[in-house]
């Protein structure tokens, strides 16, 4: 906490500092600026040489001063270059935003069966008739749901396992006779022997 105080009053002087300077400057190249003026004025007064030739010589002469003071204050500006960094403080980091990701109403859920796969045509005696019958097609019955429900059907019964479905009928019924225990308990009003685990 004390290195940043002591930083941010450092920056503090030193963008004083740098304010000074600037204004030192910035009164310097306006007396500067005057000078060059009062020069060429004074010169056009005394009347030596040509008028046009004078203005164009103090032009540029102001010029090259400007030039001058530029090239300086480029030389004195910080930079990475010198070994110094410029910074400003209260900016937020700037964060890469991710491309969305089409939306999926179902979250990821998919609806194919992985014991079968669904054609499109099955030769089946039976639904001969619904597959070219006026009746059946006008109501709009398609034998393709026709197709998709019989399967699931047939297929829904291989991811269950016997073994597995009997153990938890065996919990469940523990639980059912442990209950059915303490509701005797409770109509009769037997009491149990059960060992004091704080005695």
């Amino acid at each position: 906490m004390q290195d940043q105080e002591a930083r941010r009053a450092a920056e503090q002087d030193q963008a004083r500092l740098k304010r000074e300077v600037a204004r030192r400057e910035e009164e310097e190249s306006r007396r500067e600026l005057q000078e060059a003026k009062h020069d060429v004025i004074s010169k056009l007064a005394s009347g030596d040489g040509d008028a046009i030739q004078i203005a164009r010589e103090g032009h540029r002469t102001m010029l090259k001063k400007s030039r001058n003071r530029l090239d300086i204050e480029r030389s004195q500006t910080p930079d990475s270059a010198n070994g110094t960094t410029f910074t400003i403080r209260g900016l937020k980091k700037r964060e890469r935003v991710e491309p969305e990701k089409p939306y999926d109403p179902f979250g990821g859920l998919s609806f194919e069966s992985e014991y079968y796969k669904l054609q499109d045509e099955y030769d089946w005696d039976a639904l001969k008739k619904a597959k070219t019958d006026t009746r059946y097609l006008a109501g709009g019955y398609d034998i393709h749901e026709f197709y998709a429900r019989a399967l699931c059907d047939a297929f829904s019964g291989l991811g269950v396992f016997v073994s597995d479905e009997m153990a938890e009928d065996k919990v469940a019924v523990e639980s059912v006779v442990g209950t059915a225990i303490a509701v005797d308990v409770a109509v009769t009003g037997l009491k149990m022997d059960v060992d004091d685990p704080f005695g």
